[in-house]
């Protein structure tokens, strides 16, 4: 169990911080080399493999499996995000399109194991992400994200694993093209900010979302929104600029326009092929990836929290005395958030 959590800083630097974990001695572990060991806890695996860091930002997250609280389904699972293989081609499809493919629990789950199962195909060469429905994903759903009660740690990992899928698009081997239409909020861009790729159709209409809800980012928007737009993103972000499709293509957010949600979906899943055949071309959309930054994404899950928290919108469970309460810290790093 938990018996203590530390925040220590070594050095005059940014230190790192650690969270000191040990068994109750009340439950060793049994002498008989025979007898089954007890199952190591998830909250302690997590800690083990990402303890410890640089940031506070990633310990929270890090310990929050101990907050959280299994929640009922929507939909059955794998019915949110369906699976499509056609050939060398995979098609990844946000299908809960009553609610405009808006992110939930269990479409994160979804996701994830949708994209762990693509990763497994043999012969693949190229991963198309589309939605079905007048939407691409319209962002968040708070309805789905704040049904139960759980620690700021426990909120903080739920943000984080929400976008996990999406995260694991830039670890796969091959081209991934997205094909984007209706009206993308919020969540509905970042998710797409991880195709290497994106046809829209020429009624897209794309707008951040955050700022005007007094929200901070997640799903490393902060870094995908600025690489993609540029000198152009503060602009974006402050203004919440509501981007046509050819103003968006103009800006580099998205790179090609097809006219109709059918045609966009057909061309994302042209150029997926095409891509595909041209090992020069792969080797250099997957070098050109930003990479996973987990201190980014703890720190957008950590300030989403404290949003929702200032904002009085999402009420905390007991705290079981693991977590320090969340404090007043220099967020200047997070950026657009």
């Amino acid at each position: 169990m938990i018996r203590a959590f530390d925040a220590l800083r070594q050095g005059d630097h940014v230190g790192r911080y650690v969270a000191r974990i040990s068994v109750d001695e009340a439950a060793p572990w049994p002498l008989d080399e025979a007898a089954p060991r007890p199952q190591v806890a998830p909250l302690l695996v997590t800690c083990n493999t990402e303890l410890p860091t640089q940031t506070l930002d990633i310990v929270i997250p890090a310990t929050g499996a101990s907050g959280q609280q299994r929640r009922a389904r929507l939909a059955d699972p794998a019915a949110l995000v369906q699976l499509l293989a056609d050939g060398s081609t995979a098609t990844l499809q946000l299908h809960d399109p009553k609610h405009f493919n808006t992110f939930s629990s269990g479409l994160g789950a979804d996701m994830r194991h949708a994209v762990q199962h693509v990763c497994s195909l043999p012969g693949l060469a190229s991963v198309v992400l589309q939605g079905v429905g007048p939407h691409f994903s319209a962002g968040g759903n708070p309805y789905a994200l704040s049904e139960a009660f759980m620690t700021p740690a426990g909120f903080a990992i739920s943000l984080r694993e929400l976008y996990s899928g999406f995260l694991q698009l830039r670890t796969v081997p091959h081209p991934v093209v997205g094909a984007v239409h209706g009206t993308l909020v919020g969540g509905g861009v970042a998710a797409c900010l991880h195709a290497d790729c994106l046809v829209a159709d020429t009624g897209s209409i794309f707008e951040h979302g955050n700022l005007v809800r007094g929200l901070c980012v997640l799903g490393m928007l902060s870094q995908t929104f600025t690489t993609a737009l540029g000198p152009y993103a503060q602009h974006a972000y402050l203004q919440n600029a509501r981007l046509d499709a050819a103003t968006a293509l103009a800006a580099g957010l998205v790179h090609r326009l097809r006219t109709g949600i059918n045609a966009t979906k057909a061309h994302a899943w042209d150029v997926a092929r095409l891509a595909a055949r041209s090992n020069d071309l792969i080797g250099s959309v997957v070098r050109r990836r930003i990479g996973i930054n987990l201190a980014v994404l703890a720190s957008e899950a950590v300030g989403h929290v404290e949003c929702q928290i200032s904002n009085g919108v999402h009420q905390l469970g007991p705290s079981r005395g693991l977590i320090t309460p969340f404090s007043s810290r220099d967020t200047s790093h997070r950026g657009l958030c």
